[in-house]
């Protein structure tokens, strides 16, 4: 199990504090703090929750994965109004969110294959080999069984890609947009993945619509989403700005 390093640790204290700061000058009482996959999965989790309470007042709680999905569920809802079979996806750090339903909730799960740990355990030379590549997908396949039994007794035919890495793919494709939610194309998708992969970071960072700090983790991120494509009959993408802070917002 790793652990949040020294650096990440402190800039996550220090922005909790001035949180604080901010709650107190705007006289906000009633706070809701939750930890997702990278409180969940590191040793020092706890620990950092138990310091954020001692020297901010905030206490966090670490959700489970099966949790992060139902808020980012009932967070796309407001905008998704579930008119026929659909998957949703979150891509985070740590761990990817899958829900699949239509007028209900029909299957979720949280599965770690973030791009974080993806990053870290494949992308060891940049651009990345083909070895690489190929092990990637190959432990991809393996990862997405439970998903693909998932989608063989709930099929899926919208794909509704939750914020991050999606709504990358959104303003590479249609430019910046204040839409909550808007279709993106399947091919273009399918294009860009097969550039990306031969491309170093600063060529990545060139790209029209990606922004700096995506552009890092760009390869992973899109391996994952063609190989989550490649398990459902799609008809639509659509990208969702909608996620799990709404999910939140609405529970609180």
């Amino acid at each position: 199990m790793s652990s949040i390093g020294y650096e990440s640790y402190q800039k996550g204290i220090e922005t909790l504090q001035y949180f604080t700061t901010l709650l107190k000058k705007y006289n906000v009482t009633d706070v809701k703090a939750i930890g997702t996959a990278a409180l969940r999965s590191a040793a020092n989790g706890k620990q950092f929750a138990r310091d954020v309470l001692n020297q901010t007042g905030i206490e966090i709680s670490i959700i489970s994965g099966d949790q992060e999905a139902l808020y980012i569920a009932n967070g796309i809802s407001n905008i998704y109004q579930h008119q026929k079979a659909h998957l949703i996806m979150d891509i985070g750090g740590g761990s990817v969110e899958f829900i699949i339903g239509n007028t209900k909730i029909d299957w979720h799960t949280s599965i770690d294959i973030g791009i974080s740990i993806l990053y870290q355990k494949f992308m060891t030379s940049d651009p990345i080999s083909s070895e690489a590549l190929n092990a990637m997908l190959d432990y991809l396949d393996d990862q997405l069984l439970p998903l693909a039994d998932a989608i063989n007794r709930y099929p899926s035919y919208d794909l509704i890609g939750a914020a991050g890495t999606f709504e990358v793919l959104s303003s590479h494709q249609n430019g910046e947009s204040n839409l909550p939610i808007q279709e993106i194309d399947l091919d273009k998708i399918k294009d860009l993945y097969h550039q990306v992969i031969h491309l170093d970071l600063n060529q990545r960072k060139s790209i029209n619509g990606i922004p700096d700090h995506r552009g890092k983790y760009l390869v992973v991120a899109m391996a994952l989403i063609i190989k989550t494509i490649d398990l459902v009959n799609l008809n639509t993408i659509y990208v969702s700005s909608y996620s799990l802070k709404e999910g939140v917002l609405l529970d609180f």
